[in-house]
Parts: structure tokens; C-alpha cells; sequence
């Protein structure tokens, strides 16, 4: 077997299974195997040292949703983009030219680690990130596949058609009036309906550009990670993603409407927005914390833990906020001057 030491959080058959993942992608031996700590998502991720000196990092594919066909598609993208700038890490490649690998029914990949902090706040990190997503961008927008093209007006209608549908004895419309989120989507769709033409960039956006999916060295951002989320839609998306959460006190369900506006104008200042996109913004992240409410009630199903809840009312808060700063309409490309 060519994994020789663990720590006592690995089983066996864990341990046999990684080492048939590395024989069949060229690792020769691993000297010691760690299955970090934390949110329950890592608990599918394994940290491979090696004997060479290289590190890695094995992941189970646990989302029923990620079958192979989805995972070889987001990889395609993911060596494409990794192919020009060091802020993705590419996977691992076995000698059959597959990127994913298949063990008693279960899907893996193996990944170079990443060393470095995830999660940081701190306004160096916020201005590296908006600079860094403006790059992955550039590269992203080279990428040309047949991808199917989500409108943010559409998914917002769709979201307010999916809350308005929601039962009145479901754990959600229980916790929080549905019939008042349906009514921020469809306020949110109408909005951007009725926009004036302009440009609209679209590309493969990273879908899910938080701290937590942002590596760091002294606040300088070094790459980026988790592409589970990855989706073709506007740009703006991923920009109004990074000012909702890069913006925020940790678990706050407030915007700081100051911070955020530093994160596109940071942005903005690596790769120029049209006024149509800065206007966009707002909405996009009504769509984004939307999106996350609706995800976490579909996990949860017939039960909501105390953490689901205050997630839920946490993200709400945010849709509201962010709802209320885009009637006003206070956010154009002049709020770079």
C-alpha cells in the first residue's frame, strides 16, 4: 500500500482506498494521510504528504447531482483556466486521460494542495480577491463550450415562482413568510426586465466566491477553490457574490454597503464594468442569498436544524438588505469617483 502513516481520524478502508487513487494517478507513495477538521463538507477531502515533498488532496465526490459526466465537464473548465493563470490548480491526470476515478461505486479526484488560510476577512484579502476574480475572468471568458446560459432575471423569476409555490406546512414557510421572498425575486427579475441594452459580459463563473473558497498568504490571495458551483451566467454574478461576502462581520446578516462597493470598484479598476452591470448588482445578490435560502431548505427536508434556521434568516436578512439598496437605486459606475 502506498500510504505508510495516518492520524487516527482515517479507517482502513479509507486507507486502502486512497491508495489504489494514488497507484492509478502516479503517486508513488504517501507518507502520511490527514482528513482535515471542520465544516462537514471536508469531511470528504483527504491531505496527502508524500515522500517527494508534494502535498495533495483527494475528494470524494459526495453530491448526488455531481456524476461523472458533470465532474469531467467542470474539469475541462478547470484545465483550461488552470492552464493560464496559477489561481486554479489543476487535477490530476491518469494515464487513461481522466481527471475522476471510480471506487466501489464512489467518484474521486486529486488535486496539488494548497497551502495558505481560507475564510479571511480582512480588507487586503477583500481588495486581492475582487483584483484576482477580475483575472480568473479574463481567462474565463476565453473558454467556449456549449454550456446552457443562466439569465439572472430568469433564475429570479423561477426562484419567485418557487417560493410562491412553497406549502404553508413546509419546515420553511413555517420559519419565514415564503410569499415575502417570492416577492423580492419577482421584484428583483422586474428590475433587471427593465434595464436599458448595454453590455453584459458572460462567462463560467466561479458560482460560490466567498472567503472560505479563497486562499491567502499575508492577505494576498493565491488561489481559489471548490468549482462545484461553477455555472455560465453574467459575470456580475460572481462580483455581486464577492461583495455580499466579502463585506460582511462573520455571521452577520448586514451588508456594509461601504466594503462591498470597495469590492467591485477594485474590480473595476483591473477590468472595467459597463453602467448596466454596476446597476445589475444588487439584484445579483438577492439572487445569490435566494438561491442559498432555497438550497438549504431543499437539503434539509421535513426537518430544519437550529443552524439551517438561523442560516436561512441570516440569508434573508441580506436579501432584504440588499433589496432595499436597489429600489434606491444607489449604486451606478459613478460611485467610482
Amino acid at each position: 500500500m502506498p500510504i505508510v502513516s495516518s492520524n487516527s481520524g482515517v479507517d482502513l478502508r479509507s486507507l486502502q482506498t486512497l491508495g489504489f487513487i494514488l497507484k492509478t494517478f502516479g503517486i508513488a507513495e504517501a507518507i502520511r494521510v490527514q482528513q482535515p477538521l471542520g465544516s462537514p463538507r471536508r469531511a470528504y477531502i483527504w491531505k496527502l504528504e508524500c515522500a517527494d515533498g508534494t502535498t495533495y488532496v483527494v475528494r470524494q465526490h459526495h453530491r448526488h447531482d455531481l456524476t461523472r459526466q458533470v465532474i469531467t465537464r467542470l474539469h475541462q473548465f478547470i484545465l483550461f483556466v488552470g492552464s493560464r493563470t496559477t489561481l486554479v490548480r489543476r487535477p490530476l491526470i491518469d494515464k487513461n486521460g481522466s481527471s475522476v476515478i471510480e471506487v466501489n461505486g464512489v467518484l474521486y479526484s486529486v488535486f496539488p494542495y494548497v497551502f495558505g488560510e481560507a475564510g479571511s476577512l480582512s480588507s487586503g484579502t477583500r481588495i486581492s480577491a475582487a483584483k484576482n476574480l477580475a483575472q480568473f475572468h479574463s481567462c474565463s471568458r476565453l473558454f467556449h463550450s456549449s454550456w446552457s446560459t443562466e439569465i439572472s432575471r430568469e433564475s429570479l423569476a423561477s426562484l419567485g415562482h418557487l417560493f410562491s409555490s412553497e406549502s404553508r406546512d413546509s419546515p420553511l414557510a413555517k420559519l419565514i413568510s415564503t410569499a415575502r421572498l417570492a416577492e423580492i425575486a419577482s421584484r428583483a427579475s422586474s428590475r433587471l426586465a427593465i434595464l436599458p441594452p448595454g453590455p453584459i459580459a458572460i462567462c463560467v463563473v466561479h458560482g460560490d466566491f466567498h472567503p472560505e473558497n479563497v486562499i491567502t498568504i499575508s492577505d494576498s490571495v493565491t488561489s481559489f477553490i471548490d468549482y462545484d458551483s461553477l455555472r455560465r451566467t453574467e459575470r456580475s454574478y460572481d462580483i455581486a457574490v464577492g461583495m455580499d461576502t466579502f463585506s460582511i462581520s462573520r455571521n452577520s446578516s448586514m451588508i456594509n454597503w461601504k466594503n462591498a462597493i470597495s469590492f467591485v470598484q477594485n474590480y473595476h479598476a483591473r477590468d472595467s464594468l459597463s453602467p448596466i452591470e454596476w446597476r445589475m448588482l444588487p439584484d445579483l445578490i438577492i439572487r445569490r442569498n435566494l438561491l442559498v435560502i432555497w438550497w438549504i431548505a431543499s437539503r434539509a427536508g421535513s426537518t430544519l436544524t437550529d443552524s439551517s434556521k438561523e442560516s436561512i434568516m441570516r440569508h434573508a436578512g441580506r436579501a432584504l438588505h440588499a433589496a432595499s439598496f436597489a429600489t434606491e437605486n444607489l449604486l451606478s459606475v459613478d460611485t467610482t469617483d
